[in-house]
């Protein structure tokens, strides 16, 4: 069940006639992330299979049933009922305190935004394919951690991403673009090393110079 093995949930539906899709992702025991933004405290879960999630600051109730795929989302008296079209074992729970955590659980073109004023966090789980993304605002203090190391040529710590400015995971699983703070397009990154925790290896990556590095990479 999702509250035990830290689980990734990903819907689609309709919202006023606009399509959408997002991800919900546990990160600890009691509390799930939506789209790295909006937090959740988990209520209950029973034995059919069903969680529910509760947001204050919007109040917002969420209900998954997992065995219709089914996603329902209450604000008052309105409720939208949207579609899980995936379910999985996510990795284990990372601690983030105050700063924001953002996990690719999606293997689209996915577009994730760096939050100024605190470390974030990017975690890619590099076993499976993570398709076509982008990372921007990518600050001196956020770190970006893979479940697999990147390939570094000459093995001196420095990840150079070629002509394109872009990074290539090592077994063609996908590709990400990073810009900087500042907007420019970053080349490279530098490799701070490797944490092991519950059976998963964990890489840590960080802007080339910068302070960022494994410290920052706790679980919760």
């Amino acid at each position: 069940m999702p509250s035990e093995t830290y689980s990734t949930i990903e819907y689609v539906g309709l919202n006023g006639g606009t399509r959408v899709s997002g991800t919900f992702v546990e990160v600890d025991a009691l509390h799930w992330v939506e789209n790295g933004i909006f937090k959740f405290q988990e209520l209950y879960e029973d034995e059919d299979h069903f969680v529910y999630l509760f947001d204050a600051s919007r109040n917002l109730s969420a209900q998954f049933n997992l065995e219709t795929k089914t996603l329902k989302l209450q604000f008052g008296s309105n409720v939208v009922n949207w579609e899980i079209v995936g379910f999985s074992k996510s990795l284990s729970p990372i601690s983030a305190g105050d700063n924001q955590l953002i996990t690719d659980a999606t293997t689209g073109q996915d577009r994730f935004v760096g939050k100024t004023g605190v470390q974030d966090i990017f975690v890619f789980d590099s076993r499976e394919t993570t398709g076509v993304d982008k990372i921007s605002k990518f600050s001196q203090s956020d770190i970006f951690v893979t479940t697999t190391k990147i390939f570094d040529s000459n093995n001196d710590d420095i990840i150079t991403f070629g002509k394109n400015k872009i990074l290539d995971f090592s077994d063609g699983v996908g590709t990400v673009q990073f810009s900087s703070e500042a907007g420019g397009k970053m080349n490279a990154l530098e490799y701070d090393g490797l944490v092991s925790h519950d059976g998963t290896d964990y890489y840590v990556y960080s802007s080339v110079g910068s302070a960022a590095g494994l410290a920052d990479l706790t679980f919760g």
